[in-house]
Parts: structure tokens; C-alpha cells; sequence
């Protein structure tokens, strides 16, 4: 039985491991290309004409409002996992 357990331990940390490691390469990755879309963004804001200001900041706010809605996600999901650990951790002892 302690064997077995020894064997879940290992297969939850394992799993855990690699979501972070996703959710950070995820991560990573996801503000570069908001970086990027900013400076694309910003560069057509300079040459485009007056009349595109509305435009221009109402596009920058679906941006902001999308990076927004991620960052929730990533730290919902950080919860999950911690909130599965700590019941592993529980339920380890018990058994």
C-alpha cells in the first residue's frame, strides 16, 4: 500500500510539474504576442488617419479586456492546481 502510494505521489507531482511548465511556456507566449499586437497597433495608430482614433482605442480595449480575461484564467487555474495539491495532501495522510 505505502508503494502505491509512493507511485501516486510521483504521477501527481509529475502532473503538476508539467502545468506549470505548460502554463508558464503558455504563458510566456501569450504576452509576446500581446506585445507584439501592441507595437503593431500603435504603429498603425501613427499613420492612420484622425478619423480612426475611435477605432484605434476601442481595438486597444478588446485587447487590454482579452489580456484581462487570460490573466483570470491563468490565476483560476493556479487555484485549481493548488487547491488539488493540498486535497492529495490531505488525502495522503489519511491514508
Amino acid at each position: 500500500m505505502q508503494q502505491i502510494r509512493s507511485h501516486c505521489r510521483q504521477l501527481f507531482a509529475a502532473a503538476l510539474n508539467f502545468q506549470l511548465e505548460f502554463a508558464n511556456v503558455a504563458n510566456e507566449y501569450v504576452a509576446g504576442q500581446q506585445r507584439k499586437l501592441q507595437v503593431l497597433i500603435d504603429g498603425a495608430a501613427r499613420r492612420a488617419p484622425v478619423t480612426a482614433e475611435t477605432t484605434i482605442t476601442s481595438l486597444k480595449s478588446a485587447i487590454a479586456a482579452a489580456g484581462t480575461w487570460y490573466e483570470t484564467t491563468y490565476k483560476a487555474a493556479q487555484q485549481a492546481v493548488h487547491v488539488a495539491e493540498c486535497n492529495a495532501a490531505a488525502v495522503s495522510e489519511v491514508v
